[in-house]
């Protein structure tokens, strides 16, 4: 699963608007180090779908990372109706 014993890691984020891909590639980077992980690629949500989630979990499958990093798991989240 895992490459030569590191763990290869995801970037799945949301787009937020102009400038938010640096920050959340820092963010993904940092996290990363901190547990001796490999930062990979990213995929990038636009709109409210989850398709950079499945792609996401593609990718882990196909055996090209073994983690994914969410920027938020409200995302992944079902709501309740009230």
């Amino acid at each position: 699963m895992m490459a030569g014993g590191v763990v290869r890691a995801l970037s799945c984020t949301r787009h937020t608007g102009p400038g938010d891909g640096a920050e959340q590639r820092e963010v993904f980077s940092s996290a990363c180090v901190a547990r001796g992980w490999s930062a990979g690629g990213a995929v990038r949500e636009f709109g409210s779908r989850l398709r950079a989630w499945w792609a996401a979990l593609g990718l882990v499958q196909a055996g090209r990372y073994d983690v994914v990093v969410v920027d938020s798991i409200d995302r992944l989240e079902r709501r309740k109706e009230r």
